[in-house]
């Protein structure tokens, strides 16, 4: 179940997202103000309203990691994930 009336995005959040003219299905591993470590090693703050996210199997999913751009702004979240 996803719920498109959220207001606050938290570490563990599983998020459905517009990437490039898709939509696709994230954790939150990075908010706004953290820090973390991209694919080539360089450590990078999370900007204001956006958000790095990983899949929840490593090995095989195109997330953040990945990415030119490895952040997501908030207004590219349609949904939040309920279980």
């Amino acid at each position: 179940v996803g719920v498109r009336l959220f207001d606050d995005l938290q570490h563990g959040d599983v998020v459905i997202f517009r990437y490039q003219g898709a939509l696709l299905v994230k954790r939150i591993a990075g908010v706004p103000g953290d820090t973390v470590t991209v694919s080539n090693g360089i450590t990078l703050s999370v900007p204001s309203k956006c958000y790095y996210l990983l899949g929840d199997n490593p090995t095989e999913s195109f997330d953040s990691r990945q990415w030119h751009e490895p952040f997501i702004p908030k207004a590219d979240i349609v949904a939040k994930l309920l279980w």
